[in-house]
């Protein structure tokens, strides 16, 4: 969805809805009581995340707001990697 070699139709791509789904498994394990719940996670996608899709939406901006509703205990922060330097 968010591809820059595709259509880059972000959230509106059929195939973003695996994305939604695995924020919501995050939500529902860092709901868990406490020893069982979430501590800590990691989401990876392509660059263009970052940039404006064909609808103006950023799809970082979507991804940021569905984890803050779904897993509102945790601190969300955006770090942009390269792979090559780990």
């Amino acid at each position: 969805p968010w591809s820059r070699q595709g259509v880059r139709e972000g959230r509106e791509d059929p195939r973003a809805d695996v994305f939604w789904r695995v924020i919501d498994i995050v939500g529902e394990l860092a709901g868990r009581p406490k020893g069982e719940a979430l501590q800590c996670f990691v989401l990876e996608n392509v660059e263009g995340i970052l940039l404006e899709d064909v609808h103006r939406r950023r799809g970082i901006d979507d991804v940021e707001a569905r984890l803050k509703a779904r897993a509102p205990q945790f601190k969300v922060r955006v770090m942009q990697l390269n792979s090559r330097e780990y």
